[in-house]
């Protein structure tokens, strides 16, 4: 395989893993904001409800196979390219 498939598909890996990250970092953000609203009486109407809230984990969860297999088929891809080993 050449280097520009390669390159390419570390591209979709590293943007999987950021899309995953933020996904994950405003679930997390919810689910603490939601928290400390309960805990001293803010007015949380802002907040994300439930299905939203599971939308974004969702999303997460399948983000990170989506990198998890760009990684997977980067690897495969190199080890098919580097010479038997002796």
């Amino acid at each position: 395989m050449n280097e520009s498939v390669l390159h390419a598909r570390s591209k979709l890996e590293a943007a999987a893993l950021f899309a995953c990250a933020s996904c994950f970092a405003l679930y997390c953000t919810n689910v603490i904001l939601r928290r400390a609203a309960r805990a001293f009486d803010w007015d949380a109407t802002w907040l994300l409800d439930r299905v939203p809230e599971f939308l974004l984990l969702f999303a997460s969860a399948v983000l990170f196979a989506v990198a998890s297999l760009a990684a997977e088929r980067r690897d495969q891809a190199r080890s098919a390219d580097a010479p038997p080993p002796s």
